[in-house]
């Protein structure tokens, strides 16, 4: 046994789609890291429907270097989020590192600093590029952080090591998770943000429209932001409603209109006030308890091949 190793069990999930520029430099990276510093280690690519080289890449790779990988083909196109929760479920280790893109634009050394950092007694390790977050993503998480009542601040974050306490932890919580980062955050453990200066620039592909839904989901899920929206909405409905109440009582007495007039100005302003304010809300929620509740898949995996 080289007792010069690390003895804890490291499993290191990494997602990819589209990446066949960036994957043998992630491998050769990571591997050769991973096998310096560990004893034993695993490394699990979770591919979400590449139409690309990139699988082609790593069995290029493959045949000059060693290490345990596993490979997990997702059936379809299924995202970020399902995806690496594939990866996580049939990682094994002691901690498992998460890795949500595999540019590298980081000194390798933080990812062993993020490991000696956890043996501190911190179970949530995530690193975040200094100053890396576009003006939506800020718009998104000022808001989410203002409105969801969460021990941790949330921002932008290239990958994260979670010891096993942590996943057992958030597993309990939750069949589903939605949104990892918001989990983790809300699990009631320690968690530590180390930020990093880049070591290079990086071309991150667009996925906007799976953003977009992501960011309107989990504000709905741990924010109480949409609550407080309808709550000003209802509002400012009461007042023009009140407003046209009083409009249509002074055309009432003071000018002659039609029949029933009255009535259907008066049952339409309180109707309107209502409906405006609590259906796409109410309808929006019930869909989120659907797939929550109901889907009993969380994923769909074609295959898991491991190759030594």
């Amino acid at each position: 046994m080289n007792i010069d190793k690390e003895q804890n069990f490291i499993s290191l999930v990494a997602y990819i789609h589209n990446n066949e520029d960036e994957i043998q430099e992630f491998y050769q990276t990571i591997n050769s890291l991973l096998k310096k510093h560990f004893l034993n280690y695993e490394i699990i690519f979770v591919n979400d429907a590449s139409s690309d080289q990139t699988i082609e890449r790593l069995k290029e790779v493959l045949e000059k270097e060693e290490g345990l990988l596993s490979v997990i083909t997702m059936s379809y196109f299924q995202g970020l989020e399902k995806a690496m929760q594939a990866g996580v479920d049939l990682a094994i280790g002691d901690f498992v590192y998460e890795f949500d893109m595999i540019a590298i634009n980081y000194p390798p050394k933080l990812i062993m600093d993020m490991y000696f950092e956890s043996l501190k007694n911190k179970d949530i390790i995530v690193a975040a590029e200094k100053n890396s977050e576009k003006w939506l993503s800020k718009q998104f998480y000022s808001v989410f952080n203002k409105y969801a009542n969460m021990q941790y601040k949330l921002g932008t974050q290239r990958f994260r090591l979670l010891s096993r306490r942590a996943i057992n932890r958030v597993n309990s919580m939750s069949e589903h998770l939605p949104y990892r980062k918001a989990s983790y955050a809300t699990a009631g453990l320690n968690l530590k943000r180390i930020e990093y200066e880049k070591t290079r620039d990086i071309f991150i592909l667009p996925m906007e429209d799976e953003k977009i839904k992501l960011a309107m989901n989990n504000l709905i899920l741990f924010t109480d932001f949409f609550y407080k929206c309808s709550l000003r909405i209802a509002i400012i409905m009461m007042f023009i409603t009140l407003f046209v109440v009083g409009y249509t009582i002074f055309m009432f007495i003071t000018r002659k209109t039609i029949e029933g007039w009255t009535t259907t100005m008066l049952f339409l302003s309180f109707g309107f006030m209502g409906l405006f304010t609590f259906l796409t809300m109410i309808i929006k929620y019930m869909d989120l308890l659907v797939h929550l509740i109901f889907t009993k898949q969380k994923y769909l995996i074609r295959n898991i091949k491991r190759i030594y």
